[in-house]
């Protein structure tokens, strides 16, 4: 089993609501339902993320002396090691016949999954930080650590091997218009020779998913 699609983003940016999105569009599997981190109060309408491979990434983040929230030095050459990890990875990915999958921690460790999976397509949810530190994180760090982590997340993103060939996609675009940042997925999908329905109907099946969240 490939995995064909991987969404990553800053925290709060719509990673939740366009993994399922692309789920939607592609008819791509997420893998067992029974998988997925449960919805909750801070995202009621759904994670759509594995939480096995959430599991294997905060283990490699660990390993690689960081966090979800402590950026990770990532010198030259850094993935090329961690087997360990890479076997995992692709036995739960088979083993759950995963095709998209969300991952957060992506932004930080997109290499390794370039590795495995070289053509696989990747999506990169933009949203301003000032909106998403309002969203969640305003109780818990000042704003000016929340900019800096997003700046280091930025950084170390824009170096990895997948972060120049991203398809950028912004969340707050889908308020105003849905249909042109849907248009940006489906072209994704077909410049890589990968035919999907973009039909009016499809259209209107996938604007019932969009749920703007609240801050």
């Amino acid at each position: 089993m490939a995995l064909k699609v991987i969404v990553t983003g800053q925290p709060r940016t719509g990673t939740s609501f366009l993994t399922n999105l692309v789920s939607v569009i592609s008819g791509y599997s997420l893998g067992p339902k029974g998988g997925l981190k449960t919805p909750d109060g801070h995202n009621p309408n759904g994670y759509f993320e594995n939480e096995q491979i959430m599991q294997i990434e905060d283990e490699l983040l660990q390993k690689m002396g960081g966090s979800y929230q402590k950026i990770p030095e990532t010198p030259k050459g850094w993935h090329k090691g961690y087997g360990g990890i890479k076997k995992r990875l692709r036995t739960t990915i088979n083993r759950g016949k995963i095709e998209v999958i969300k991952s957060p921690r992506g932004i930080m460790m997109g290499d390794i999954y370039h590795d495995m999976y070289p053509k696989a397509i990747w999506f990169y949810t933009r949203r301003d930080p000032e909106t998403t530190y309002g969203s969640r994180w305003g109780k818990k760090i000042s704003r000016k650590r929340w900019r800096a982590i997003c700046k280091k997340r930025e950084e170390v993103w824009k170096k990895s091997k997948v972060g120049s060939r991203a398809w950028n996609i912004e969340y707050d675009s889908f308020k105003w218009n849905f249909r042109n940042e849907w248009i940006k997925i489906i072209q994704a999908f077909w410049l890589e020779g990968i035919k999907v329905d973009w039909s009016s109907k499809k259209l209107e099946e996938c604007k019932k998913l969009w749920k703007p969240r609240r801050k």
